[in-house]
């Protein structure tokens, strides 16, 4: 069992609140370049 006290419990709380600005912006980045080089865009073509 771990037993953290207040001021632990204020740093892992701040760790925590990082963990989606440093990774998850990089992560959707990498996500998204990836699509585009599987998934190239398809230019549709209307025929009137």
């Amino acid at each position: 069992m771990i037993t953290i006290n207040n001021d632990q419990l204020k740093e892992l709380e701040a760790f925590i609140n990082q963990i989606p600005t440093i990774y998850g912006l990089p992560l959707l980045q990498f996500f998204g370049k990836l699509n585009a080089e599987q998934n190239p865009p398809v230019e549709e073509v209307k025929v009137d």
